[in-house]
């Protein structure tokens, strides 16, 4: 084991001192939220407060190929309160068709 260690701390340490600088690309992130289609809004309890252990539990999202157009779809699942449910106001989840770059286009009533 402590051969191991040794060679593994050898190897390192020659990487390092390689001098190669390659730099690893930092992700850069965008957020097309506001040109995408999606417009989703998770309930989940109120915003202030959780009073039952329905109203705390989250929602969900899944990703699949609803149409077979070769897209990922988006399923995004709702949650909801105590008092919504009671009242029949029940928000439902929403699926997302992927019309291709990062546009969607909410297909729920469509497909029931």
């Amino acid at each position: 084991m402590k051969r191991l260690s040794a060679l593994l701390m050898i190897a390192a340490g020659s990487l390092l001192a390689s001098g190669d600088d390659t730099r690893i690309p930092i992700p850069q992130f965008v957020d097309v939220s506001a040109t995408s289609g999606i417009t989703f809004e998770h309930i989940c309890g109120s915003a202030h407060e959780k009073n039952y252990i329905f109203e705390a539990k989250g929602g969900g999202l899944a990703a699949f190929d609803y149409n077979n157009d070769g897209l990922m779809d988006l399923l995004l699942v709702q949650g909801s309160t105590l008092d919504r449910v009671r009242a029949g106001n029940n928000p439902h989840s929403v699926l997302y068709e992927n019309q291709g770059n990062w546009k969607f286009v909410d297909v729920s009533e469509k497909v029931g």
